[in-house]
């Protein structure tokens, strides 16, 4: 499920040092496909779009590297304040006919100096690897990293030994908008990470919710209880009862299936 929404889904207030992030959802019940196989129950979860849309100053800003590695990173906040960081992100674009694949994480270790070093790593997939019939590696997948705080920056930013090509072809396919949604769909997946699926069960299918994500000292990215129910297009409803009805546990299970 993707929402799109001409302002940003996700915002950042860096004065109170809070983040809040958009996230809508679709259930879908087990059942068969058509070919009378079964198939698992799923949820799919999406953190909106990454388009167009017009500033305050009338100037329009364009989608961009930097507003969706922005958005990568605060949904990633998000995700850590619920203990679902390993989830990688797809990204889809406006069109549907490309999808990649964002991940973000720390590289650390020890330098040949024996000093340590950690830094906040973002690796994007433009391109998975290509096997053929007998397995074999056609062609290496196609990524491109970017690292955040480099050379003073806030943010992230990508790295120098990313190969310019993949760069250009990045920025091309996003230049029209682009959907970000979390990659694990099936319920058996989403179950290993309960934190996350008790923030899910208080969005209502078929909307939204936003969440508030503070950064407190020492804890890192901490869910508050600051919820909004949205409606499908991300605009608040803002009635505490759906608020109440949302965080309602489901009655009964769908049959689930390993991924």
């Amino acid at each position: 499920m993707t929402k799109n929404n001409n302002n940003s889904e996700i915002q950042a207030n860096e004065q109170s040092n809070v983040a809040k992030v958009a996230v809508f959802k679709t259930n879908m019940e087990a059942g068969v496909n058509e070919k009378g196989d079964p198939t698992p129950a799923k949820t799919l979860v999406s953190f909106g779009s990454v388009s167009e849309y017009t500033k305050e100053n009338g100037e329009i800003e364009k989608p961009n590297a930097r507003r969706v590695m922005s958005e990568i990173a605060n949904i990633n906040n998000f995700l850590k304040s619920v203990d679902a960081e390993k989830i990688p992100l797809t990204i889809a674009t406006n069109d549907k006919q490309t999808y990649m694949t964002a991940d973000v994480y720390q590289q650390s270790g020890v330098s040949k100096d024996g000093m340590p070093y950690r830094f906040n790593k973002m690796a994007i997939e433009i391109q998975p690897e290509i096997r053929n019939e007998q397995g074999e590696l056609v062609q290496n997948s196609q990524k491109i990293y970017a690292t955040k705080g480099q050379a003073g920056v806030k943010g992230y930013s990508f790295d120098k030994n990313n190969d310019l090509a993949l760069l250009e072809k990045f920025n091309n396919l996003i230049k029209d908008g682009v959907y970000l949604n979390l990659k694990a769909q099936n319920n058996s997946t989403l179950e290993k990470y309960p934190q996350l699926m008790n923030a899910l069960n208080q969005v209502p299918d078929k909307g939204g919710a936003q969440f508030e994500v503070a950064f407190v000292k020492q804890q890192g990215a901490v869910l508050t209880e600051n919820i909004k129910i949205l409606t499908s297009d991300g605009k608040e409803q803002g009635a505490a009862k759906l608020i109440q009805e949302a965080a309602k546990p489901k009655k009964g299970k769908s049959k689930e299936t390993e991924r």
